[in-house]
């Protein structure tokens, strides 16, 4: 039974619908909307966060999302994309990524496939 969880070959693989739901509705991801809407953040045009869904996706865990906004006519649109990241075989420490550092022996990564979505709001510069 733990041959198929750490022989299989690598590939990177695509998240599932519900678990690219569970990253972009996760509250983490949310709240960090929130604050990119409404000019709370250090910097509107881009950056890169953490977004933690180990309680509902276990094997993402916290996941890195970077964003880049353009603004142009009174409104504003955020490109998130969830990358970086995949399923690796931690055992111990903190690390959390591919090689010795921290992964079982034999383990065998599985990079997870980038995605991307995009929300609109009015450019908080101007006001309402």
């Amino acid at each position: 039974m733990l041959d198929h969880f750490f022989a299989g070959k690598g590939e990177p693989t695509t998240l599932g619908t519900e678990t690219q739901d569970a990253i972009k509705n996760s509250p983490d991801q949310q709240a960090r909307e929130e604050r990119i809407r409404t000019g709370q953040t250090s910097n509107v045009s881009r950056g890169n966060y953490g977004v933690d869904v180990t309680c509902q996706k276990y094997f993402v865990g916290d996941t890195p999302v970077h964003y880049s906004t353009t603004c142009g006519g009174g409104s504003c649109t955020t490109t998130f994309t969830s990358r970086g990241d995949g399923f690796w075989d931690v055992a111990f420490g903190d690390f959390d990524g591919p090689g010795p550092r921290g992964e079982v022996p034999g383990g065998t990564p599985y990079p997870f496939r980038p995605f991307s979505w995009q929300v609109m709001f009015p450019d908080p510069r101007t006001g309402p």
